[in-house]
């Protein structure tokens, strides 16, 4: 969640500089991942087994 709030700026040395997307783009993107992939394991306890 902090991808999206107070440390972004220390997840930006961890995007490599080939990476064809502004650091900040990837680091936002990653967060907006991050979230959609960790949802079902919180919303739904019984799917936990089948996500995690």
């Amino acid at each position: 969640m902090t991808h999206l709030t107070t440390q972004r700026g220390e997840f930006r040395p961890q995007v490599p500089d080939s990476f064809p997307v502004d650091e900040g783009l990837a680091v936002l993107d990653s967060g907006i991942v991050e979230i959609t992939l960790g949802a079902p394991s919180v919303a739904l306890p019984r799917g936990r087994r089948l996500v995690g």
